[in-house]
């Protein structure tokens, strides 16, 4: 408050003037304030709820063959093949909603899945054993004798 006055009112004015601008800052600030406590609130409720759930799928890409001597087991991954898949004596794949891309260097080499008598592979729960689209020429699937192959809700494509 000014304690002046000058001639025609100018202090007066300018108070007035002081006046209004002031709430104009003031509902502004507000406003602003209004946005970050609703984008505070959405944040919180995105981490808190989140829309959709991604699962993570990690990819391994062999370029020799895959030989598997142990008991090994995947979720959600993809695996993309430059080579053979051999699962040995002794040997257990599971593979439990992932992907197999078997793909090839040349042209003129094929190339094979096979389970080897004592060997164990089970293709579990939307698991796709496909090519790559830029190579679909088909695979051999070999399973000797003594050799477990089990697929359950899954898919194999484009094999020989």
């Amino acid at each position: 408050m000014c304690i002046f006055e000058e001639k025609g009112g100018g202090v007066k004015q300018k108070e007035a003037r002081v006046m209004i601008l002031n709430r104009k800052i003031n509902k502004r600030v507000k406003l602003v304030s209004s946005f970050m406590n609703i984008f505070l609130v959405l944040a919180v409720l995105v981490v808190l709820f989140p829309l959709s759930t991604p699962s993570v799928k990690a990819t391994t890409i062999f370029y020799v063959d895959w030989e598997i001597y142990d008991t090994q087991s995947y979720n959600d991954e993809t695996f993309i093949l430059y080579g053979d898949l051999i699962i040995h004596d002794g040997g257990s794949l599971t593979i439990d909603n992932c992907i197999i891309e078997m793909t090839r260097q040349d042209p003129e080499e094929g190339w094979n899945i096979t389970v080897v008598g004592g060997g164990e592979f089970s293709v579990l729960n939307n698991s796709l054993i496909t090519t790559n689209s830029t190579n679909p020429d088909p695979y051999t699937f070999k399973v000797q004798s003594g050799g477990s192959l089990t697929i359950q809700s899954s898919t194999v494509e484009n094999m020989a």
